[in-house]
């Protein structure tokens, strides 16, 4: 699995940990996917 693909997986998986994904915490997944240095170059 590539690097990118394991941080969204990571921050996927923790934020389901409580069985309540809402739509806030999916919008900052996104928001952090959209903004962070580590993912420049992750084709979304």
């Amino acid at each position: 699995m590539p690097p990118h693909e394991a941080l969204i997986y990571l921050m996927v998986i923790t934020s389901a940990s409580d069985r309540d994904m809402t739509d806030v915490e999916l919008a900052r997944i996104g928001d952090v996917v959209r903004s962070w240095p580590v993912f420049e170059d992750f084709d979304h």
